[in-house]
């Protein structure tokens, strides 16, 4: 196991899992920061090495701030598909993603890899697709040089866009790429 390891944000959730598994397959050690960390337990194996989990919410500094202290990278893939009380669109997709990719780079982290949706866009009418949008922008200029992965999920159930996450954390020869784009092809990527 790696004495780096990265910490995921929404790794309990459905992509997030995915992201965890690749990254212990690629031997790296990987933090779970979740409001129910022991979620963690039941979906990866209590024997499997290279896991911690933590308590960390997105809209908390202090949690977020522990969540990325001594990462290597970090990943978020905090999602809401239904607004509920303070759990807005923009509460997450905007503000949680800003605060993540602040601390991050505050943190040190080399690497910060921002999961989007296909089509996010500021100037969006729907919320969820503006609340996207602007959280890639706001991600972007927390932390300059963040990769985004934008999925399509009905394609990562096929297989798309897991092994793109394994790509994001390998040294790349051209750091001018910060785009990272799961397409309708399992395994394809296009980065630009």
């Amino acid at each position: 196991m790696s004495s780096q390891h990265v910490t995921v944000f929404g790794g309990t959730g459905f992509f997030g899992r995915h992201i965890v598994r690749r990254l212990l397959d690629a031997d790296l050690a990987v933090r779970i920061p979740s409001r129910h960390p022991d979620r963690a337990h039941s979906l990866f194996s209590r024997d499997v090495s290279g896991i911690e989990s933590v308590y960390a919410n997105v809209n908390d500094d202090g949690s977020v701030a522990a969540g990325v202290a001594g990462a290597w990278g970090v990943v978020n893939a905090v999602s809401l598909y239904v607004e509920r009380g303070k759990s807005t669109f923009h509460s997450i997709h905007v503000e949680g993603a800003k605060r993540i990719a602040m601390l991050a780079r505050q943190a040190g982290s080399e690497t910060l890899v921002h999961v989007s949706g296909i089509g996010a866009d500021a100037g969006s009418t729907s919320p969820y697709i503006r609340s996207r949008g602007e959280g890639e922008a706001a991600v972007l200029d927390s932390f300059p040089s963040a990769k985004y992965c934008a999925i399509n999920v009905r394609k990562v159930r096929e297989g798309a866009g897991v092994i793109l996450i394994n790509e994001a954390f390998r040294p790349s020869r051209d750091r001018d790429r910060s785009y990272i784009l799961a397409s309708d092809q399992p395994g394809t990527a296009l980065i630009g």
